[in-house]
């Protein structure tokens, strides 16, 4: 999938009906029931997302939202990488984030969040 010119997507999709309704928050009809008007594909599997400044995520998808194991790799020149697992396109406390200089910070981002509000009272 291309969007617009540099943001493209490469990986699975699966289809899913855009239906006709006057009530968006109504019931969803019946699959193959008058109303689709449309089909779209979500970003649903394994792929890989590149941004126009040369970021990257690559990992799971859930309905068009990074879910599960997956990489960011921030653009020149930091190159830093985020490796963990994400929910609903936030990361997770389970984690290595990569320094551009090769150093690794293995963390629970609780902890560092508690450690951090502990220093800030002091």
């Amino acid at each position: 999938m291309d969007y617009g010119t540099s943001l493209r997507y490469t990986g699975q999709v699966r289809m899913m009906a855009v239906y006709s309704t006057d009530d968006p928050s109504g019931p969803i009809p019946p699959e193959g029931a008058e109303g689709v008007m449309d089909y779209e594909y979500v970003k649903c599997g394994y792929g890989k997302m590149l941004w126009p400044d040369e970021s990257s995520f690559e990992g799971y998808w859930i309905n068009n939202v990074p879910c599960g194991v997956g990489i960011f790799r921030a653009p020149a020149p930091s190159h830093q990488a985020y490796q963990g697992f994400w929910a609903k396109d936030r990361q997770t406390n389970l984690s290595v984030f990569r320094q551009n200089h090769g150093s690794d910070i293995e963390a629970d981002l609780e902890a560092i969040e508690r450690h951090s509000d502990l220093t800030s009272l002091q």
